[in-house]
């Protein structure tokens, strides 16, 4: 079926097209019987607008690019739904590209997306530099980075902390009598797998125990390394382990509830989450990320960096809490 054109629906509506565009864009103000008249038209013909050429005339692409680095992550999907509600609301679209933990896969996605497509984007970044990332994104380019703290950073970032979440889980179960406590962190050249390493030592300093790097294993990208490392630090006496995210976490629990099945020896997790998942079970404590804040505050700094490019960037630390408070209280208001 032939799509209908402009010039038909004005001739059905018996007015020009020129109305018939102002009705579509909003642009200048109609009489309620011509409005009426062209919309009528445009459902009985079933008429889309050319949205490619209405961008290329105003500039705009009403769409937001979301780049990710593991889509499959229910961290990274809490924080999408969060940013597409915000979006709905604005009557904005979302794109979400995944680049898989990959630089050279976000260097060319940031490429595609910033050179036409879309009007700003939220990055969690796998680049530890943004001279990296510097020279294909356009000047005035809206960008908030979230999540993955970079280098030499002009742009808005929305980072989390969990630095005093961290200090009381390890003081808990330092209390509990745990003084051999191993750490399972995520990707070396990822901010936050270093970042979480930092607090996680500041936190065993500042209650007497000196860290051990042999007790500080990095995950790969394979799916079992999580479990391996950690039967190898439950080998060295560890009876606790610190799980670097939520991924880390759920395989520490794995592992933990097959031990309780075989009568094997228990030990206790410290972990990260963003729910109430597994929080019933009594070997695990968890460091709660404030997901939902992070979508939220993302994408309203965009919005405005939208409607004023010249404004000031910032960064916005966001606080992780640890789980023996009160849940799903707001970390931030806006």
């Amino acid at each position: 079926m032939k799509k209908a054109t402009l010039k038909e629906v004005a001739k059905q509506a018996g007015v020009s097209t020129a109305t018939v565009s102002y009705v579509i864009n909003g642009s200048r103000g109609v009489s309620d019987e011509s409005r009426r008249k062209v919309e009528a038209a445009i459902h009985e013909l079933s008429y889309y607008p050319n949205q490619l050429a209405r961008n290329l005339k105003n500039g705009k692409h009403n769409t937001i690019g979301f780049i990710v680095p593991d889509i499959a992550n229910i961290y990274f999907s809490a924080i999408i739904e969060e940013v597409e509600t915000v979006l709905a609301i604005n009557g904005i679209n979302l794109i979400i590209a995944n680049t898989k933990e990959t630089p050279q896969n976000e260097v060319n996605q940031i490429r595609s997306l910033s050179n036409g497509l879309v009007d700003g984007l939220i990055i969690a970044s796998t680049i530890s530099d943004y001279s990296t990332i510097s020279d294909i994104i356009p000047a005035k380019f809206p960008v908030v980075m979230v999540d993955r703290g970079i280098c030499n950073c002009p742009a808005d970032q929305v980072l989390v902390s969990s630095e005093t979440a961290m200090f009381q889980g390890i003081s808990e179960l330092v209390s509990n009598g745990h003084t051999k406590i191993g750490y399972i962190a995520g990707l070396r050249h990822i901010y936050t797998t270093e970042q979480r390493i930092k607090e996680f030592k500041n936190a065993l300093n500042t209650v007497g125990i000196s860290p051990d790097d042999d007790l500080i294993q990095y995950t790969t990208a394979e799916s079992s390394s999580a479990q391996e490392l950690a039967y190898s630090l439950l080998n060295t006496g560890c009876t606790a382990i610190v799980a670097g995210n939520n991924i880390i976490t759920m395989d520490l629990v794995n592992i933990a509830l097959k031990n309780l099945l075989s009568n094997k020896s228990e030990f206790q997790i410290l972990g990260y989450s963003y729910g109430e998942w597994y929080s019933w079970l009594p070997f695990l404590k968890t460091i709660e990320v404030p997901t939902r804040d992070v979508g939220r505050l993302a994408i309203r700094r965009l919005l405005e960096r939208l409607e004023s490019p010249d404004i000031s960037s910032k960064e916005y630390i966001l606080t992780c809490i640890y789980s023996y408070q009160v849940r799903n209280q707001s970390i931030c208001e806006f």
